[in-house]
């Protein structure tokens, strides 16, 4: 009866088909070994999450930004500031509570825009921009000593005076014409100015035109544009959005150079089946050698997250949702600091914890389909290889178990749970396997970890024979 290697460790590939492609990885993430590891790629589990505190009046409604030392962030109609100690002090009211926010960091001022209002915060006061030649705005961002700021519904985009996010002069804009659609967007990195439509994206700099100072980078027009204005990130010298070509298809995307590629072929299916994606909202964190691009849908209630460096797609939820809660994303004195997107608390990644504030983490994998030559197989044994011994001292975890179920269509439908031991702490040499798994020509494995505890998986085996034709 040979025993062979089966690909469990991956990432979420989901095909229009369930029966062709139904890889899922929930709250775990595939990680590349150094070389001579045992196996090349393993899955390693998202961190969990410790509360922090309560902030403002909740929910939290924009990323988390850096400025003079300090985090800043939207709870309820509250900027909240956050010390390096980690404690937060409310700095001032917006006028209202329910739209996405945006935030960026000049040097005297900390600009907030949330669609039709504009503050500007400059270490004591929270100001509303009353300038009549304000335009409003869904984003802001800065580049040069200066704030720009989409006009929502129009194709144009302005600048505000030097060093001087009160001040807007009714002349300082200008509309990209390459395509005649609305402007969704304004992100900068330390160069250029990326001006994202709904159908179009183009490059723009500061060419220092005394009539408008900037201007677009020639040639430097892309063909797919956003209506989710806040899935555009900048992280890693590259630009993420939630992108959308004249035609209506829905792409993620990120910049190499000034060209786009194309980055969510594993999950297309996916969002093909998503309805409503422009309250779609990007975020973005480092963690060691891996970086991310957590892309979240609130209406439709789901969470993919792209691995920039592996290029690989996993899914997070938090418990009682179809989402990960996280609703923006900040990093200071070595802390990842997340607002909470359904109430006024925030919270640290925790590598010391494996739950979230309490509430269990479920992490899934579902492996590819295992077939050979449309034959039946008999599964007599699967054993997985991962980290044992992993139990709590006490409570629940003690004794962790982890779970296997399986489907001979697909994923469409499943075996009840068969649960196993994991091993209580100390308890390394634990072996984790499931016997008399019947026969299948067509088998999807799927295991599910709940506990709060270390979940480390390196392989998996199947003792496998054949079957009836």
């Amino acid at each position: 009866m040979p025993r062979i290697p089966v690909p469990f460790t991956g990432s979420s590939i989901i095909s229009h088909s369930a029966e062709i492609n139904n890889q899922r990885t929930v709250n775990m993430y595939p990680v590349i070994e150094s070389l001579g590891a045992k196996n090349t790629v393993t899955l390693k589990e998202v961190p969990g999450k410790t509360k922090l505190g309560n902030a403002g009046g909740g929910p939290f409604r924009s990323d988390w930004v850096e400025w003079e030392g300090n985090l800043y962030a939207v709870s309820g109609t509250e900027l909240i500031k956050l010390d390096d100690d980690l404690q937060p002090t409310s700095v001032g009211n917006l006028q209202v509570a329910s739209s996405r926010c945006s935030l960026a960091a000049g040097f005297t001022q900390l600009g907030i825009v949330d669609g039709d209002n504009g503050y500007m915060w400059d270490g004591t006061t929270l100001t509303q921009i009353s300038d009549p030649d304000f335009p409003g705005g869904d984003t802001i961002t800065w580049l040069d000593q200066r704030f720009s700021v989409n006009d929502p519904g129009t194709g144009q985009f302005y600048a505000s005076d030097i060093n001087a996010g009160l001040a807007w002069n009714p002349l300082w804009f200008a509309t990209p014409e390459s395509v005649p659609d609305d402007l969704s967007a304004v992100k900068a990195n330390t160069s250029n100015l990326l001006l994202v439509g709904t159908r179009s994206t183009e490059f723009y700099y500061n060419s220092r035109n005394p009539d408008f100072t900037f201007d677009q980078i020639p040639g430097a027009v892309l063909d797919r544009g956003t209506n989710a204005p806040h899935s555009l990130i900048e992280t890693e010298g590259s630009f993420f959005m939630l992108a959308q070509n004249k035609q209506g298809g829905k792409t993620v995307v990120m910049t190499r150079g000034r060209q786009f590629i194309y980055i969510s072929a594993d999950i297309q299916d996916a969002l093909d089946k998503l309805t409503v994606v422009s309250d779609a909202v990007g975020m973005a964190y480092s963690e060691g050698k891996n970086s991310f691009y957590q892309l979240t849908f609130p209406t439709e209630d789901k969470t993919f997250v792209y691995d920039i460096g592996m290029q690989l797609w996993h899914e997070r939820e938090s418990f009682g949702y179809g989402r990960d809660f996280t609703n923006g994303i900040g990093y200071i004195n070595g802390v990842h600091v997340i607002g909470h997107h359904d109430s006024n608390a925030y919270y640290k990644y925790d590598r010391t914890v494996f739950e979230e504030d309490g509430e269990i983490i479920s992490r899934r994998r579902r492996m590819q389909v295992i077939s050979k030559d449309g034959k039946y197989l008999f599964h007599n044994r699967f054993t997985l290889d991962c980290k044992t011994g992993v139990g709590t001292v006490t409570g629940q975890g003690s004794d962790p178990i982890i779970s296997l179920r399986y489907s001979d269509d697909g994923g469409e439908s499943f075996s009840s749970w068969l649960e196993t031991k994991l091993g209580k702490i100390g308890e390394t040499k634990q072996e984790v396997y499931w016997d008399c798994l019947g026969q299948s020509k067509d088998r999807v494995y799927e295991t599910r970890f709940t506990d709060p505890a270390e979940l480390s998986i390196n392989n998996a085996y199947l003792d496998i024979e054949p079957g009836y034709n």
